[in-house]
């Protein structure tokens, strides 16, 4: 039996959450706001506002000139993701696995629990009745994938091929290319060669394609009576005192390490938060290579990001919780079993520590890709970013241990298809040619290269580029 999933909409989720705190808002022109930079923006604006003209995005000035009375609600992202946390262990009715899909929807498994409902529409309508009563309203479609189910609760679909591309979650800059291309609809891009996709487009575009025809499973959290791994302490009266933060972060890190360890999980991506007495709040996010639940190791990284905590701060509150955790991997070793290499763990303490202080898109590591163009058959991915490494072929090109960042001119002399004389110096060997002809869509090349040596010992990687016939020395053996 396929899998199916309920995907619950919840668009206004920010408006209706003030609602049920303030129901005096109800019939009130109202608007959840962010400070962007220096302008304050409608994040979200409530049912009345919009049918006074208020959109998301507007600036607060534009959008009281067109509606005076607007009143503007300072958005609280925390309380609203508490809210949706609160309304997926509701929707457990529903199904067992339920997840906080993204900062507007929730997603459930119904495999085994639609029949109790007679179809997916009837499912469907009780999930909405239940909203209701709990004073939220949105939409809810039923799909074979969280994906797909979450595109069709966006746009009221019947038919996934006619929802727009932008339901699939994508950045701007590839929703601008499949625009320019007249790619509007989810059935347009499914008509393209997916194989090619990834080359224009990026990673992101291939992946979803692959989340919504279930191609790939996507890690969903379940929300679960642990789900919720917080730590909170409070300083009464502030203080700003080194020591005492210290000793606060060693009992959180301490409390949470125990909760880790008796659930057998690890700790992937930390956030503390530091609140201060106006009210102003610090957020340190820390990621682990590898999960974690050791204190030590997990205090150790915490105190590397608070070096560069601002000074002169009252804090009344520290909070630390964990929002991405995975199966820990530390086990008992018997008495003759061999334990792992301390060296191992060692490198992957180095490389937390790194990003930790660094930052961790500057700690990277070399990933191939599929592109035969010397300067670009490789990409800096951040390793803390995971996945898996890509597969080497057991047989390289031989390639130089010295590659040009800009290949550099030179006068070759020619004799029976071989480099003779390069530069005035007489060529003692020479090996090739290897044709690299690609990347026809973004900049193609088109070459043929020889490794070649020189009467002075020096081995050069040098290449004919078929356009122009001209030499260019793109790398050497060293």
């Amino acid at each position: 039996m396929s899998r199916r999933w309920l995907c619950l909409q919840l668009p206004l989720f920010p408006c209706q959450r003030a609602i049920r705190e303030k129901p005096q808002l109800r019939r009130k022109p109202f608007a959840v706001v962010a400070r962007i930079g220096q302008t304050v923006r409608i994040v979200t604006p409530s049912p009345t506002a919009m049918r006074g003209g208020v959109k998301a995005g507007m600036t607060l000035a534009s959008a009281r000139a067109l509606l005076p009375s607007l009143l503007a609600i300072e958005g609280d992202k925390v309380a609203d993701q508490q809210a949706l946390l609160a309304l997926a262990s509701w929707a457990q009715i529903f199904g067992p696995f339920v997840c906080v899909y993204d900062e507007q929807s929730i997603a459930i498994e119904v495999s085994g629990s639609e029949h109790l409902y007679g179809d997916k529409i009837g499912m469907a309508h009780a999930a909405m009745r239940g909203l209701a009563k709990l004073g939220y309203h949105g939409d809810a479609a039923i799909a074979t994938t969280p994906r797909a189910a979450n595109v069709m609760a966006q746009t009221g679909v019947a038919e996934i091929s006619l929802a727009p591309t932008h339901t699939l979650a994508l950045d701007g800059h590839t929703l601008d290319g499949l625009a320019s291309l007249g790619i509007s609809t989810i059935g347009d891009l499914l008509k393209l060669p997916r194989n090619t996709l990834a080359a224009r487009f990026g990673d992101l575009l291939p992946r979803r394609i692959a989340e919504l025809l279930g191609d790939v499973q996507e890690e969903l959290v379940p929300v679960g009576k642990d789900s919720s791994l917080i730590e909170c302490m409070e300083f009464d009266p502030p203080t700003e005192d080194g020591s005492s933060l210290a000793f606060i972060m060693k009992r959180l890190v301490d409390r949470i390490a125990e909760r880790l360890l008796g659930m057998g999980l690890g700790a992937k991506l930390l956030v503390l938060n530091l609140h201060d007495e106006e009210r102003h709040v610090e957020t340190i996010i820390v990621r682990a290579a590898q999960p974690m639940n050791e204190a030590r190791g997990l205090l150790l990284l915490l105190t590397t990001k608070l070096e560069h905590l601002r000074e002169s701060r009252r804090i009344v509150q520290v909070e630390l919780e964990v929002t991405e955790h995975a199966p820990s991997q530390s086990r008992h070793y018997g008495l003759f079993e061999p334990k792992p290499r301390r060296d191992t763990e060692s490198f992957t303490v180095l490389i937390d520590r790194l990003s930790a202080r660094l930052g961790v898109n500057n700690v990277c590591r070399a990933e191939l890709v599929e592109d035969y163009r010397p300067n670009r058959d490789w990409c800096p991915l951040p390793v803390l970013e995971g996945g898996n490494a890509a597969v080497i072929p057991i047989t390289l090109p031989i390639r130089p241990t010295l590659l040009l960042t800009e290949p550099y001119p030179m006068a070759v002399q020619m004799l029976d298809n071989h480099p003779a004389i390069i530069d005035g110096q007489k060529v003692i060997t020479a090996h090739g040619p290897e044709r690299i002809a690609c990347g026809w869509s973004d900049g193609g090349i088109k070459r043929d290269y020889w490794r070649v040596m020189l009467g002075d010992g020096r081995w050069f990687w040098l290449f004919r580029d078929e356009m122009s016939g001209q030499f260019f020395q793109h790398g050497e053996f060293v």
